[in-house]
């Protein structure tokens, strides 16, 4: 060890490096003996508490409606005009520039591109979806623009850091059977189906069942639902992959009585143009990225069954009624897990920052 580099290292520093961070196994000892590692435990949040633990439970600011969040993120961005927001508007311009012109996009975009989907209502709310996302138990559907972000804040602390490490190591003794799918019934395999989707949709019921508060499921890699090209092919094998799954895990939370303290969101990071993308100047049969409105769907902890929130125009370009921007999403799915978004506010050189970016309301025209 450099005699001038260890002058300088303090006892912290020390105890994370000496040895391999052998040190830190001598040290987690007398941190617990202080009461600075004891499990996490329910009285651990309860205010007054006497805890220690800087990863115990902190009191929300009011009683939450739901205790985890499930985010079915189908990323790449699924098109609202093919699952949820039926324009039958875009058959009669089909071959046509719409009235309105096109919006600017982030590539070009020609003439309008009807749905190559059936759409049919179901459940008992009666909410149109197309026969390509056809989710049969989803009574519990609004619509939101959304893109989800779960910021994370580093601690420095050695307590912190202490207690990390703490639940790291229960988080990996307990993986093991928590992502061991086969000690499911063959009845419930079945429910959920084949397949990768089915698989993630299986494991967050069992995550959830062990208490996990947040789980994000992707859909595949790279960007499988950006449909730029052959949007009925694209768009019909992709909701073949997690349709069954999906009605199976809000099936499955309801027999177990988790549905009502789970929220359960669903959607991409934006919608697709009513209009097709130009490929080499010609049609490509599919839809660009389109950020001017989109649809996700929300169910479970808190939020109203069969409702819909505002409305794209009568081409699905554009969000003209009663629009959701994501800081609103945000500070709606906050206040859904107990948190007045506003009271996250912090100062940092000169200005404000919170995690609704000092803006945002909560839609509570959507909450049960």
């Amino acid at each position: 060890m450099n005699r001038n580099h260890a002058s300088m290292m303090t006892r912290r520093q020390a105890l994370c490096q000496a040895g391999t961070g052998l040190g830190m196994v001598g040290l987690v000892g007398l941190l617990h003996d202080a009461g600075l590692l004891g499990p996490v435990t329910a009285e651990a949040g309860s205010p007054g508490s006497p805890s220690k633990n800087p990863l115990a439970p902190k009191a929300t600011h009011f009683p939450a409606r739901a205790k985890h969040v499930i985010h079915i993120y189908l990323n790449g961005g699924p098109s609202q005009v093919d699952t949820f927001d039926p324009k039958p508007l875009l058959k009669k311009y089909e071959g046509k520039m719409l009235p309105q012109g096109n919006l600017s996009t982030e590539r070009k975009t020609g003439t309008a591109l009807p749905s190559p989907f059936r759409f049919q209502k179901y459940g008992q709310s009666g909410i149109e979806m197309s026969k390509s996302d056809q989710r049969r138990q989803l009574d519990l559907l609004a619509e939101l623009n959304h893109r989800h972000q779960q910021p994370r804040a580093e601690d420095d602390n050695l307590e912190a850091r202490i207690a990390s490490f703490e639940l790291a190591y229960r988080m990996q003794m307990t993986a093991t059977d928590a992502f061991d799918v086969e000690q499911e019934p063959q009845s419930i395999s079945a429910m959920y189906g084949p397949g990768v989707q089915a698989r993630q949709l299986l494991i967050a019921r069992r995550l959830i069942e062990r208490g996990v508060r947040f789980i994000q499921l992707f859909h595949g890699d790279v960007q499988p639902w950006d449909s730029h090209d052959n949007i009925a092919g694209a768009h019909r094998s992709l909701g073949q992959q997690c349709d069954q799954a999906i009605a199976a895990l809000l099936t499955d939370l309801k027999q177990r009585g988790l549905f009502e303290e789970t929220l359960i969101l669903c959607g991409g990071e934006f919608g697709r143009t009513p209009a097709v993308e130009l490929v080499n100047g010609k049609p490509g049969m599919g839809r660009d990225h389109n950020h001017w409105g989109f649809s996700v769907w929300l169910a479970g902890g808190g939020v109203k069954g069969g409702h819909i929130h505002g409305a794209t125009d009568e081409f699905g370009y554009r969000a003209v009624e009663n629009p959701v921007h994501v800081h609103d999403l945000h500070a709606t799915i906050l206040h859904l897990l107990g948190f007045d978004h506003t009271k996250l506010t912090y100062r940092y050189p000169g200005r404000d920052f919170r995690l609704t970016d000092v803006e945002g309301e909560v839609v509570r025209d959507i909450l049960a």
